[in-house]
């Protein structure tokens, strides 16, 4: 059996390590609302047509990773990610090894780049980034074993088109490419014997944009707002509505320097930061390796590729900047290694002038030990905020809401990442594929979704308040949801709880119902209320519903508008019974005991006590 070469093995090594780390701190399910990973989550399992450019690659590639028995369709687009990422790691050491000539220096870099927050976020959750951080450490690497003398063009050529596949900002990376390339021969030259062969390898792989009008002949996008015709699918490919980010500023956003550099301290630390600017001058100085017109060389194309990177990431106006600079941060991290090596080859030189062997070795294993020990530090403290693992929150919020007792065909209507979650439980767990999820962004989108619904006679539930629904619909609670009648339709079946307590004028208490929730998520309290309205109300109220130890020390409350701020007390009509729901969240500092829970309700104006019930005890299991 042949044994595999020491930098493959290293690389091997430091994936399963990175891998390792990953899966461990990786998301257990869907971990999301507001951002793409939720979609994607929905699109790879299930062959969808994701957002522009429509990511062919990356779906297929999840699609085939979703079909291992592995646990849920979103756990296993998270671990896809998380295998991604691991692999870049592996490759980021053998460019920075390629780059660096140091195998020291390549293994710290590619571990420290490993635990830089912003690359280890997107390894814990399906996203597009560290299947593009794979392909751009891969052509970095083939690229500079080209310019080295080592293999041949054409990998080069199959991983651009690879990455246009996936991702645009590959296209960030072609200065450098084009530079590094250059190295063996002039340009007239390259372009004729080389490159020309190259493109049309490149080409190939854009073949898999095909997959966007086949599938698009079955479904559309999540949103629906995919068309397929020649116009819709170029305008999909080439993300037309995207570019105006660069070119305008349409979200308002204001950054100044100070944030940018901020920034990239709290990613790269200061250490960090000073090893990858040492080996960029070392680079172009000429220090690194026997020859130093291709060290000079190679220290240009890094000094490009960093300005390609960087740039993009300080000119593109969104909100969630900080994953576009994961380009840049990579190709920090070659620079990084060559700043390892620079402190290795000036001790090298320290050493053999004075003839000093053993501290030349000594000095190497204490450099080691001493940059390891830094990353694990590194590591250490932001692994709190990395690890995703008991991410439970929105996987149970999908649970909850589809687990109500809504009557059948029901009818909900929210925003597309919570209309993303319903679609997902009902494909991974089959949960009420009677009931029809209506994605509307804009309220007005929103409540021709709700009118309906309600024409067709058909029960129809909210996600969300919705301003002016109260004033046309008499609402309430159902769980996280509410439910939507005709003004002063609304019929309540009996909760278990009676009461007839008059909490305030005009209001009186009916009915209750206490509920003790051990989620994934944690421990949490649900009460159910019945309020009576016996005289219509003159001024806006709120409810604080309480967990009190027999002291009367409270341990957790919730304070809120009812019906989940969405049906304000002045809204209620006269002689309507409104449902009205309150989820109590226990810390987990809490012990296990019984605790008693309270209502009060109070004037929003002040905080003046109207009236309270106790709605007797609860036994709260251990956390």
């Amino acid at each position: 059996m042949r044994r595999l070469p020491p930098d493959y093995g290293l690389a091997l090594g430091i994936g399963v390590v990175s891998l390792i780390l990953y899966v461990r701190t990786a998301a257990p399910s869907v971990v999301a609302l507001f951002d793409d990973s939720l979609e994607f989550q929905l699109v790879l399992p299930t062959l969808g047509i994701a957002h522009p450019t429509g990511y062919p690659l990356y779906t297929l590639l999840g699609y085939l990773f979703t079909r291992w028995p592995l646990g849920s369709p979103a756990y296993k687009a998270n671990l896809f990610s998380a295998v991604a990422g691991a692999m870049a790691v592996g490759a980021l050491y053998l460019a920075g090894r390629e780059l660096s000539g140091r195998r020291l220096a390549a293994m710290i870099a590619a571990l420290y780049v490993a635990v830089i927050p912003v690359w280890w976020s997107q390894t814990t959750v399906a996203e597009v980034y560290a299947l593009h951080g794979l392909i751009q450490v891969l052509l970095v690497w083939v690229t500079l074993r080209w310019a080295h003398g080592v293999g041949s063009l054409w990998p080069v050529g199959l991983l651009l088109g690879l990455g246009l596949a996936h991702h645009r900002m590959i296209l960030l990376l072609v200065p450098a490419v084009m530079w590094w390339s250059l190295a063996r021969r002039p340009l007239l030259q390259m372009i004729r014997v080389a490159w020309r062969p190259t493109l049309r390898v490149a080409i190939a792989p854009l073949l898999l944009y095909l997959y966007l009008p086949i599938r698009g002949r079955a479904i559309t996008s999540l949103d629906g707002t995919y068309r397929n015709d020649w116009s819709g699918f170029w305008d999909w490919v080439t993300a037309r509505s995207y570019t105006v980010f660069l070119a305008e500023n349409p979200l308002d956003v204001h950054r100044d320097a100070g944030f940018y550099l901020d920034f990239v301290r709290d990613q790269l630390g200061y250490w960090g930061l000073g090893l990858a600017l040492l080996g960029l001058l070392a680079l172009i100085a000429g220090w690194l390796g026997p020859n130093r017109r291709q060290t000079r060389w190679d220290g240009v194309g890094l000094a490009l590729a960093l300005a390609t990177t960087y740039g993009f990431g300080a000119t593109y106006q969104v909100t969630d900047v900080e994953v576009f600079f994961i380009p840049a941060f990579l190709t920090t991290g070659l620079a990084l290694a060559a700043g390892v090596a620079t402190l290795q080859t000036a001790w090298d030189r320290i050493c053999l002038g004075r003839g000093w062997s053993k501290a030349r070795s000594a000095g190497h294993v204490a450099l080691a030990l001493l940059l390891l020990a830094g990353v694990f530090r590194t590591a250490e403290a932001r692994f709190p905020e990395m690890d995703r693992s008991q991410r439970w929150e929105v996987h149970d919020l999908g649970v909850d809401m589809l687990s109500q007792p809504l009557p059948e065909g029901s009818v909900i209507v929210g925003i597309l990442g919570e209309m993303t979650l319903c679609h997902y439980m009902q494909f991974a767990y089959q949960m009420r594929l009677d009931v029809q999820c209506v994605p509307a962004d804009r309220e007005p989108d929103r409540f021709a979704a709700v009118e309906r619904a309600l024409k067709e006679g058909r029960a129809v539930f909210l996600t969300r308040q919705l301003p002016g629904a109260e004033q046309r619909y008499s609402l309430g609670a159902v769980g996280p949801l509410i439910r939507v009648w005709r003004k002063g339709e609304a019929t309540w079946d009996p909760l278990p709880g009676r009461a007839d307590r008059l909490m305030a004028q005009g209001v009186r208490l009916t009915g209750y119902l206490v509920e003790m929730k051990v989620l994934r998520s944690g421990r949490l309290v649900r009460l159910t209320l019945h309020w009576r309205v016996e005289a219509p109300i003159g001024e806006p109220l709120k409810v604080s519903a309480r967990l009190a130890t027999p002291a009367d020390d409270k341990v957790a409350m919730r304070d809120d508008v009812p019906v989940h701020n969405a049906y304000p007390a002045t809204a209620w009509l006269a002689g309507e019974t409104v449902q009205d729901v309150y989820d109590i969240r226990v810390p987990p500092s809490v012990p296990a005991g019984t605790y008693e829970v309270l209502v009060i309700l109070y004037r929003a104006s002040d905080g003046s006590e109207l009236g309270r019930a106790s709605l007797g005890e609860v036994r709260l299991p251990p956390p």
